[in-house]
Protein backbone atom coordinates (compact mmCIF):
# COMPACT_ATOMS: atom_id res chain seq x y z
CA UNK A 1 0.00 0.00 0.00
CA UNK A 2 1.08 3.54 -0.72
CA UNK A 3 0.04 6.66 1.13
CA UNK A 4 -0.52 9.57 -1.24
CA UNK A 5 -0.61 13.16 -0.04
CA UNK A 6 -1.65 16.30 -1.86
CA UNK A 7 1.32 18.70 -2.09
CA UNK A 8 -1.02 21.70 -2.00
CA UNK A 9 -2.82 20.35 1.07
CA UNK A 10 -6.29 20.62 -0.49
CA UNK A 11 -7.13 16.90 -0.37
CA UNK A 12 -6.96 14.40 2.47
CA UNK A 13 -4.23 11.75 2.26
CA UNK A 14 -5.43 8.36 0.99
CA UNK A 15 -4.12 4.83 0.61
CA UNK A 16 -3.67 3.17 -2.77
CA UNK A 17 -3.25 -0.57 -3.07
CA UNK A 18 -1.20 -1.92 -5.98
CA UNK A 19 -3.46 -2.92 -8.87
CA UNK A 20 -6.34 -0.74 -7.69
CA UNK A 21 -7.29 1.13 -10.88
CA UNK A 22 -10.93 1.97 -10.13
CA UNK A 23 -11.91 5.51 -11.07
CA UNK A 24 -13.07 7.83 -8.33
CA UNK A 25 -16.86 8.27 -8.09
CA UNK A 26 -16.56 11.96 -7.25
CA UNK A 27 -14.74 12.74 -10.49
CA UNK A 28 -17.43 10.96 -12.47
CA UNK A 29 -20.20 12.91 -10.73
CA UNK A 30 -18.44 16.22 -11.32
CA UNK A 31 -17.89 15.39 -14.99
CA UNK A 32 -21.53 14.39 -15.44
CA UNK A 33 -22.70 17.59 -13.72
CA UNK A 34 -20.51 19.77 -15.91
CA UNK A 35 -21.76 17.93 -19.00
CA UNK A 36 -25.39 18.62 -18.03
CA UNK A 37 -24.70 22.29 -17.25
CA UNK A 38 -22.88 22.77 -20.55
CA UNK A 39 -25.65 21.05 -22.50
CA UNK A 40 -28.36 23.11 -20.81
CA UNK A 41 -26.53 26.38 -21.42
CA UNK A 42 -26.01 25.49 -25.10
CA UNK A 43 -29.69 24.66 -25.45
CA UNK A 44 -30.72 27.89 -23.72
CA UNK A 45 -28.36 29.98 -25.87
CA UNK A 46 -29.65 28.32 -29.04
CA UNK A 47 -33.27 28.99 -28.09
CA UNK A 48 -32.58 32.67 -27.34
CA UNK A 49 -31.26 33.40 -30.81
CA UNK A 50 -34.54 32.56 -32.53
Amino acid sequence: MTLLRDPAGLLDPYLVTPGDRTPGAVGLEVSAGLFVVTGASMLYAGRRRR
